[in-house]
């Protein structure tokens, strides 16, 4: 990523996407990801994070001490971090880090493979 601009993904000899990364991870990041560390939070705390409005899915990876790393999956532009955040510290717990998280080159070419290997699928299927 560092050293590129522009990308190519090519899958079976054909060109699948070409484009800057930005511009393809937009493409392709149907929402957004985010890692939040926290600490201090019960088993009821974390539960009650994903029933924040946009939250799409969160996943608790507990860490060392009472800390865990939560992987949040949010509709685009939503406001559910801020909301989860205030809600950790409202329920006594304590928020390490944040940050969004991005499609790593790895993770697009895997999804780019996946659309087309269904799109070859859906071509052999008789209609």
């Amino acid at each position: 990523e560092a050293l590129c601009d522009r990308i190519a993904f090519i899958t079976s000899g054909r060109v699948e996407m070409i484009g800057e990364i930005a511009e393809l991870r937009s493409l392709l990041q149907a929402d957004e990801a985010h890692q939040i560390v926290a600490g201090g939070l019960t088993y009821a705390a974390i539960e009650a994070l994903r029933a924040v409005p946009a939250v799409d899915s969160l996943k608790a990876i507990p860490l060392e001490g009472d800390r865990y790393q939560l992987e949040v999956r949010t509709q685009r532009d939503a406001a559910a971090v801020p909301a989860i955040v205030r809600q950790i510290v409202e329920k006594g717990g304590d928020v390490w880090s944040c940050g969004r998280r991005e499609l790593t080159l790895e993770e697009m070419f895997t999804i780019i493979v996946e659309k087309s290997r269904r799109a070859a699928q859906r071509e052999r299927v008789p209609a």
